[in-house]
């Protein structure tokens, strides 16, 4: 895992990221690189959050090579630039047959214990019905939607089925039947037509303005798998003040997180997701008790009691949402808009900091806390704006540039296009 954000106003973007990866469930490097620079051409740089690879090709190594690809190009727009990253990782030099099958086996592992955890029994036989029943609903369920990705249903199954057998009988304590396994091969491969997202997913952030751009965009995407000639990328909640209507008017600041968001909700809204919760179930369990000594204390007929409770229940759960609600009022007005409303004037060194700061306070939460410090190392900060493009604040490398002096050599050569 990783914490990343991006704090955003009409001047500048600040981008922060921390170094953690994490290797298995017990391991973390504290050196990993998450954010780039396109190079000099373009003010745009580029984040990398969740899994560090694309079918077996780390992510560092994929956004440097597009970036030599495409060295003397001007991308008109973030989004430009972003298109042709998507189109470079659909390319053929990325194919690769073991990996690519890998990549969707991984989806099918992650759907098969997302089955197994919601099909509950006790014989076998109620494992059969009840597992034919969870992939009937849920395959009606989906198909309500039409596929996002497009690749032949029947060379699916006749790749995987014996895949999906496999880790099957590693997840269910019984084997399913034949045409159970045909079934789960079927529901599987209309969940991978569409746009949902494993534990094994990248996440991709373009940030920075276009040739043509004078407002700041972030524009993020979804990386999750590669087989059958199929990648499966999407794009998912943008920003882009050239596209508001009346621009410079009606653009304000912005704090986007990326990966682990938990410590910026307890700073932006003064409670955590967890306690919020919390205390939705607290409240709901309380008013339930109260209701119903209520009913059994004033409701004389025994018969009508269910149905009072039934009917306070409902009203009680109006009551929870209304309150619930305004308490979201009220912190979006208190304490978010007040926020923001500060981003939008800050400058640029301060932009920095913050999103430094938002960043450490994540990794400290995760040093301190019980499970594994899966966010840490040195923070990269980096502003982009479009006078002066993008510049690293801080930047950790693994090597002196002084002792190196080749390796500037090097890359002076190649951005002019001499073989050094």
């Amino acid at each position: 895992m990783t914490a990343e954000v991006a704090i955003v106003n009409r001047h500048a973007i600040a981008l922060a990221a921390d170094s953690a990866v994490t290797v298995g469930r017990e391991r973390v490097w504290k050196y990993a690189n998450k954010l780039f620079s396109l190079g000099p051409h373009n003010d745009i740089g580029v984040m990398i959050y969740n899994s560090a690879d694309f079918v077996g090709i780390p992510w560092e190594t994929i956004v440097k090579e597009f970036r030599r690809h495409c060295a003397d190009t001007h991308f008109i727009t973030v989004s430009d630039a972003a298109v042709h990253f998507i189109d470079f990782i659909k390319s053929n030099r990325f194919k690769n047959d073991k990996e690519e099958f890998e990549s969707f086996a991984r989806l099918i592992v992650n759907i098969t214990y997302e089955i197994e955890s919601a099909v509950k029994f006790k014989t076998y036989k109620e494992f059969n019905t009840n597992l034919e029943k969870y992939i009937t609903d849920a395959m009606a369920a989906i198909t309500k939607t039409p596929a996002d990705f497009s690749f032949d249903r029947g060379t699916f199954v006749s790749t995987f089925k014996q895949a999906v057998k496999g880790i099957c009988k590693e997840a269910f304590k019984h084997k399913p039947n034949e045409q159970l396994n045909t079934k789960l091969c079927e529901y599987m491969f209309e969940w991978i037509s569409r746009k949902k997202i494993s534990e094994f997913s990248s996440g991709i952030v373009f940030a920075g303005y276009g040739r043509e751009e004078f407002l700041p965009a972030v524009l993020r995407y979804e990386v999750d798998g590669r087989a059958l000639a199929c990648v499966r990328v999407w794009e998912r909640q943008s920003l882009n003040y050239n596209l508001v209507p009346g621009r410079q008017a009606d653009t304000g600041g912005a704090i986007i997180p990326f990966a682990q968001s938990d410590m910026l909700q307890l700073f932006m809204e003064g409670i955590s997701g967890n306690y919020l919760r919390y205390l939705r179930k607290a409240i709901r369990e309380l008013l339930k008790k109260k209701s119903e000594a209520m009913v059994d204390a004033f409701v004389s007929d025994v018969k009508a009691r269910p149905a009072e409770k039934t009917k306070q229940e409902a009203e009680n759960k109006v009551i929870n949402d209304e309150l619930f609600a305004e308490f979201s009022k009220y912190r979006n007005k208190s304490l978010i808009e007040q926020t923001l409303k500060t981003v939008n004037s800050l400058p640029k060194e301060e932009m920095a900091a913050m999103a430094e700061a938002l960043v450490e306070l994540t990794a400290l939460r995760r040093k301190l806390g019980p499970t594994l410090e899966s966010v840490g190392g040195p923070v990269d900060v980096a502003i982009i704006s479009k006078g002066d493009g993008f510049i690293w604040i801080k930047r950790k490398h693994y090597f002196k540039a002084e002792t190196n002096l080749d390796f500037s050599i090097r890359k002076n050569l190649a951005t002019k296009g001499v073989s050094p």
